[in-house]
């Protein structure tokens, strides 16, 4: 299934668990144990249990990144390009929906909460599409657990990108996790995924919407935000949170 089939825009939410990573926590530097991850410069960690353990740089300093390395409402967004499960490829920039596109950012296969989330924006995607708003997955699963995940989850019209970099993760301001063994689902846990996010993006690509998690739970109800996204449109609500100074 290439992007023919399934042509992606989308819009994004935002969550009460908007938790973001402290600057001022640092630790020693990594031990031999980490070194199968050495291209990523820790900044900070949290204890072993917590995920979004891996706290990406901040990038400061960039036009499009407010000052604690979150993506500033308004501001362009970096641009995404990434392939497609099944087949074909997808670019942000060259989406053209009516409102938004919304990037569902998830942790991958290994993810139980993950599924269910992204069966539900299946359920609604004829609804969310109507409202002018076109979704997709993105995680940084390899190709043949995003084709896993589509089939599997039932995902027939949800597009799933796959192969997100560290690099592009940084650049969104996404949590970033270390694998632990085999999740609740049997599967085994990648060396390093990004934790849940979600965002909607205008068509000339400015941030409206954000909401990025450090866990898994804790995610915007989709209902609240076809209900929140039909408001804001008929009213033509502006996006909110742009003040970062």
């Amino acid at each position: 299934m290439g992007e023919s089939v399934k042509g992606c825009s989308c819009p994004q939410l935002v969550s009460t668990w908007q938790l973001w990573a402290p600057a001022h926590l640092h630790l020693p530097d990594q031990s031999p144990a980490d070194s199968r991850s050495s291209d990523l410069p820790i900044v900070s960690r949290v204890p072993h249990f917590a995920s979004g353990a891996v706290a990406l740089p901040c990038l400061q300093g960039r036009s499009n990144m407010g000052f604690i390395g979150h993506l500033t409402p308004r501001q362009q967004v970096p641009d995404l390009s990434l392939p497609l499960a099944g087949g074909g490829h997808w670019r942000l920039s060259d989406q053209r929906p009516k409102h938004f596109t919304m990037l569902a950012f998830y942790r991958g296969a290994h993810c139980s909460v993950c599924r269910d989330y992204l069966r539900h924006l299946q359920s609604m995607y004829a609804q969310f599409s109507k409202l002018g708003v076109t979704p997709i997955a993105i995680s940084t699963d390899t190709a043949e657990r995003a084709c896993s995940v589509e089939t599997s989850w039932g995902l027939r019209d949800l597009c799933v990108a796959h192969g997100l970099s560290l690099q592009q993760a940084r650049a969104w301001g996404l949590y970033v996790s270390r694998g632990v063994g085999v999740s609740s689902m049997g599967i085994e846990e990648p060396a390093m995924f990004v934790e849940p996010a979600l965002f909607l993006v205008r068509p000339d690509r400015t941030l409206y919407y954000a909401s990025v998690q450090s866990m898994p739970f804790g995610r915007p109800c989709f209902d609240d935000m076809l209900s929140g996204i039909e408001m804001a449109v008929a009213r033509n609500d502006p996006a909110r949170g742009d003040v970062a100074d």
